[in-house]
């Protein structure tokens, strides 16, 4: 298996997929290749990423069937890039959002005086 993805390669993969329903190794492998290299993008250098690829590639797994073989202009390459690109800045959000409201809890409880245990 080479570094780079092709369009081709990865559409004939989804044929192949469509036809048997079942995920060859070199679909597997590039979908893997995806999340990883979507992740060393400068965009996500800086988040902890424990998890989140792993989690994408699942999620792109679970959602192989909604590639549509005749309608998607044969770039799967393009349509699982953009869906683990979003996964990844949903999940992001959703730190950023659990953070604020740590924090938040946080000052509101130092302004208050109230002791409260520390959780993870």
């Amino acid at each position: 298996m080479s570094k780079y993805i092709s369009k081709e390669s990865m559409y004939g993969e989804l044929v192949m997929y469509n036809e048997t329903n079942v995920i060859s190794e070199q679909l597997a492998t590039q979908i893997v290749m995806l999340a990883v290299k979507i992740k060393d993008s400068n965009k996500f250098q800086s988040y902890e990423m424990d998890g989140m690829v792993e989690d994408a590639i699942a999620y792109c797994l679970e959602k192989l069937d909604s590639f549509n073989i005749e309608n998607s202009a044969k770039n799967p390459f393009h349509f699982f890039s953009q869906m683990i690109y979003w996964y990844y800045l949903r999940v992001i959000d959703k730190m950023k959002k659990e953070l604020n409201f740590k924090s938040h809890v946080d000052s509101v409880a130092d302004y208050m005086g109230i002791a409260y245990p520390q959780y993870g």
